[in-house]
């Protein structure tokens, strides 16, 4: 019986040695893939910016997630008829968007 438990606990250390490394490598590659989603998301910040004529930077005084909360449209839709238009992109309302779908047919 000494024995099967000394066996189970080197099994059980090692499998537990593996799975360590596994999450090193999955927490690594995670990392790297939100470094990675952070440097896009200020590249479309920028590109909106530069759409809308306004600058980027810190220089305001206000923390990241304000400004990128004044910078980025909560949601925008482009209008009928213009696909891929973004200049011609319509903010939706969110109350317009709480609305039954029979509602917004008949206002569209």
């Amino acid at each position: 019986i000494e024995k099967i438990k000394a066996n189970l606990k080197a099994d059980l250390d090692h499998f537990s040695d593996e799975l360590s490394a596994e999450m090193g490598v999955f927490s690594e590659k995670l990392n790297l893939q939100n470094e990675d989603a952070q440097a896009r998301l200020i590249m479309i910040e920028q590109y909106l910016a530069d759409l809308r004529g306004e600058p980027m930077g810190d220089d305001d005084g206000q923390p990241e997630e304000i400004r990128r909360s004044q910078t980025l449209p909560r949601d925008v839709r482009l209008q009928p008829g213009s696909p891929g238009a973004t200049d011609q992109a319509e903010p939706v309302s969110p109350t317009r968007e709480r609305q039954s779908p029979d509602v917004r047919d008949e206002r569209e």
